[in-house]
């Protein structure tokens, strides 16, 4: 044998034992075409979304004192039209995670304002917190001064609330199931 073709058959053993060797390949599926691949996507047959989106920003009222509006968060978690908002109402402004107190005003709601023709009690308010949310969950309330985590109801779309009995000359509180 010449020394070339030893030459040849020491390369190709030396190729084998390192491609054996080598760290397995790990394939990323990324099944919805999306830029996110499983592991990263909270729903790979999804296009729209990837991840729950963040906190509402910058909440304001209009000068009419009934429209509440507020900024898309910086992290949608999918596209723009992907994104619900849950807006919450309460009488204090520390608990809007249990009725009566605290109610979904507005649920699933498709723009970044709510608008609330309802008028508090008298020496009461009323209390706003905006809830972002897609079909991979919902973004949190944001946090209290002191770090702690705002707390809320969960908005479940198979009940929705109706306010404002005209004749009564009261708010009422009408829980109503959708007919399905």
């Amino acid at each position: 044998m010449r020394a070339f073709d030893r030459a040849l058959i020491v390369l190709f053993v030396i190729a084998l034992a390192s491609f054996v060797t080598a760290s397995p390949v790990v394939a990323r599926i990324d099944a919805d075409a999306d830029g996110f691949s499983q592991g990263t996507d909270c729903n790979d047959n999804n296009p729209q979304v990837w991840t729950t989106p963040g906190e509402a920003l910058a909440l304001s009222f209009a000068p009419d004192k009934a429209t509440l509006s507020w900024t898309a968060p910086a992290n949608l978690g999918g596209v723009f039209s992907s994104v619900r908002y849950d807006t919450l109402r309460s009488i204090t402004p520390s608990n809007f995670a249990s009725a009566p107190t605290g109610l979904c005003f507005d649920p699933e709601g498709l723009t970044t304002s709510s608008t609330d023709p309802s008028i508090p009690p008298p020496g009461g308010g009323f209390f706003y917190l905006v809830r972002a949310k897609n079909d991979c969950g919902d973004a949190t309330l944001g946090t209290r001064t002191g770090g702690a985590p705002r707390v809320g109801l969960v908005c479940d779309c198979r009940f929705f609330v109706t306010t404002r009995s005209p004749a009564r000359g009261t708010d009422a509180l009408t829980v109503s199931a959708p007919t399905t």
